[in-house]
């Protein structure tokens, strides 16, 4: 990877180009994409496709400092992968506001001064 979050996207088709990349494939980059950017706060985070050996792939990339598609890549240790990708499964808990129990108020105890028109 190129840094930390590196994800490569290869659709199961040849794609000769990106013009005829999958709905699927760019949805699934920009979910990855929202995961990145939540869990793992780089600076900003890239969606660019290129073409290797005729494949067309999306690479998803996270900015840190100033990496882009063509810096220098390192060998991902096993440990560092399954961090990652622990990091990026794991739910992340929202604030749901539990419903209270709705008092139900009876009419006969509730004391309400006269109304004159």
């Amino acid at each position: 990877p190129i840094s930390y979050g590196h994800t490569i996207i290869i659709p199961k088709d040849h794609i000769p180009s990106s013009d005829k990349m999958p709905n699927e494939a760019q949805l699934l980059a920009d979910e990855i994409f929202k995961k990145i950017k939540l869990k793992l706060k780089p600076k900003d985070v890239t969606i660019s496709s290129s073409n290797l050996f005729g494949h067309e792939i999306l690479n998803v990339l996270p900015i840190y400092k100033n990496e882009n598609i063509n810096s220098k890549k390192y060998q991902a240790k096993p440990e560092e992968l399954q961090k990652l990708q622990n990091q990026l499964s794991e739910k992340v808990e929202s604030n749901i506001i539990k419903k209270s129990k709705i008092e139900q108020i009876d009419a006969k105890n509730i004391w309400l001064p006269k109304r004159i028109p």
